[in-house]
């Protein structure tokens, strides 16, 4: 992502987060779990996909050895990201004593004035009215904020009724998940009855409910939480009023942007079995344009009595300064936010507990004011769950802060690796070693692996191979092997036939020619004419390189889309000093031996 690719996301986030209604809320969690259960799963179904060979059934348990290993050392992370929607509907004078739960829960839901304050409110038709406007004025609301190219732009996925109390339920237990006791679907046909599993259970009387014997509810301490069914212990580390946003890389707006993935992915280590809990309440009622306009005021009569004693007020004139140029900005449409963030950390043991907060703490120190929550932790954790309707961070103190909007965005959570397949060969990020699946068996792609001699590009190759052989898939493997006629492959072909595999090798350089070389342009003296000849013949390459990845295609946006990012990488390439040293080297001839000219 490049510093003009970042502020163009900023802007259109930030622009995004203004049309937010004042009475949505956005509570967002980011989930950093390390497990390799997916990963065996895959291994297990591969596994028993058919009898394999002793060198590919080897390869599999291999895999999940080295899982397992990647996981003991915190280095096979999943990034989740939840964002929940809050709206509120005060419901009228009817409801004004609580009477059940569902009673405080409508009672949390900006009115819908006429409708919903006559005597039959208890009707069908009116719980519908409810529902229907939660769902066109909220739902649709922050989804297209969120999955819009012009809002957050992100891939967004619906949780079901399912998928919600699943995740709940998991907090506090072990897998499996029961049956939602209760639970009402409305959809397009209206509001449906009520589909019960357990009459007389409570959906959130179970998610507190006893498993194996064991209590699931907390032990509070005055540090931290004791969750005795998961036998963890959590703490919690509060974010305060944040002094500034790193560059990253220079960039300003990839700072904004990557503030959040930069804390956690670290600089050697990530941090892992964490939760990031932000919530974002806008804040539409004027008082900070009203406080602006008086210290405009009071600034202005104070210079205008400095300016009659012949003298000159300083810190008058930049309060007045400053305050203006606040005032613009929220002119501007730049509406404040009251945020609230923190991370809780879970860990297996106290001591491990207390090392990685201080940890935390360091690594969110020099950017921000922080701190652990202590005496206060159970408060703390219930207002964490998304079905708490009070704001978070609000009680029994106010520990939130203020912002403009695209100072409150870094406090929303953004930043995750994009999925490319959901099975196949396994790479882990450079950043927050989250796992990646190159499906090149089963999924048509064009993989380029790049890397200089004895980089061990021949090894990933030889897992491409294996995803092959698994499947029990034809493929055409293309090499240039070394001057003298060996590579990796002349050594893996003979070990294959020795397995049964049907495997033939041939040497492609006996058969095939360059149409990527660069001519000879020593010839030509004068620069101009120079240039314009290496470019033609570097336009050609892209052409070719073009017609290699996808092909004909009608399709002309994509078209122009690949020939931009083929031409953007082939010139980067040709930039590289060690690369122009090279091709040097090859017209020259300079120790080099003629088959590799």
């Amino acid at each position: 992502m490049t510093s003009q690719q970042s502020a163009s996301i900023l802007s259109a986030t930030n622009d995004a987060l203004n049309t937010l209604p004042s009475d949505i809320d956005l509570k967002t969690y980011q989930d950093i779990n390390c497990s390799c259960e997916d990963y065996l799963r895959q291994q297990a179904k591969l596994l028993s996909f058919k009898k394999h060979d002793v060198v590919s059934s080897e390869i599999i348990k291999s895999r999940a050895r080295r899982a397992v290993e990647l996981t003991e050392q915190g280095r096979l992370l999943h990034n989740k990201i939840t964002i929940f929607a809050k709206y509120r509907v005060v419901l009228g004078g009817d409801y004004a004593t609580k009477q059940t739960w569902f009673d405080e829960f409508l009672s949390n839901t900006q009115p819908l004035v006429g409708a919903l304050q006559g005597k039959n409110f208890d009707s069908v038709e009116a719980w519908e009215k409810v529902i229907d406007n939660a769902y066109r004025y909220a739902y649709r609301k922050v989804n297209s904020i969120l999955s819009s190219n012009v809002g957050f732009g992100m891939r967004v996925r619906t949780l079901t009724v399912q998928d919600l109390y699943e995740r709940d339920y998991l907090e506090l237990h072990h897998p499996p998940v029961p049956e939602i006791p209760q639970y009402i679907v409305y959809n397009s046909f209206g509001l449906q009855p009520p589909i019960v599993n357990n009459l007389g259970t409570h959906s959130l009387g179970t998610l507190f409910e006893p498993q194996d014997g064991i209590p699931c509810t907390p032990d509070f301490d005055r540090h931290f939480v004791y969750l005795p069914v998961k036998d963890k212990y959590a703490a919690f580390v509060r974010l305060g009023q944040v002094k500034c946003f790193p560059e990253d890389k220079g960039s300003v707006s990839r700072g904004y942007i990557r503030y959040w993935w930069n804390i956690i992915s670290g600089t050697n280590e990530p941090i892992h079995d964490c939760r990031v809990v932000s919530e974002l309440t806008a804040d539409r009622s004027g008082f900070e344009m009203f406080q602006l306009d008086r210290i405009i005021s009071n600034s202005v009569k104070r210079e205008a009595l400095a300016a009659k004693k012949q003298t000159v007020d300083v810190v008058a004139m930049r309060r007045r300064e400053q305050a203006v140029e606040a005032r613009d900005l929220l002119e501007d449409n730049n509406i404040p936010y009251w945020c609230s963030v923190g991370v809780w950390l879970y860990r297996d043991s106290v001591d491990q507990l207390e090392r990685d907060v201080n940890d935390l703490i360091q690594r969110i120190n020099p950017t921000s004011s922080v701190s652990r929550v202590e005496y206060t932790t159970e408060d703390v954790w219930f207002q964490t769950w998304p079905f708490e309707w009070e704001s978070f961070l609000t009680k029994p103190d106010h520990r939130r802060q203020k912002y403009l909007a695209f100072q409150s965005l870094p406090m929303i959570p953004t930043v995750k690796v994009k999925q490319v397949d959901k099975k196949g060969v396994m790479l882990v990020t450079r950043e927050l070693n989250t796992p990646i699946y190159l499906d090149i068996a089963n999924r048509k792609n064009h993989t380029a692996i790049f890397g200089t001699t004895g980089a061990a590009k021949s090894n990933l190759m030889l897992e491409a191979i294996a995803e092959y052989l698994f499947y029990d898939y034809f493929a055409v493997i293309f090499d240039f092997p070394r001057p003298d006629g060996t590579s990796t492959y002349t050594v893996l072909a003979p070990l294959l036939e020795k397995l049964g595999v049907q495997v033939a090798y041939h040497n492609v350089r006996e058969s095939v020619m360059n149409i990527l070389e660069f001519p000879d342009l020593r010839h030509i003296k004068k620069a101009k004419e120079y240039q314009e000849q290496w470019e033609y013949v570097f336009h050609n390459h892209v052409e070719l390189l073009c017609a290699i990845v996808i092909g004909t295609t009608l399709n002309a946006e994509r078209e122009g889309l690949v020939k931009f990012l083929l031409t953007s990488c082939y010139a980067d390439f040709h930039a590289d000093e060690t690369i122009k040293l090279r091709y040097q080297r090859a017209v020259l001839r300079e120790g080099l031996v003629p088959a590799w000219a």
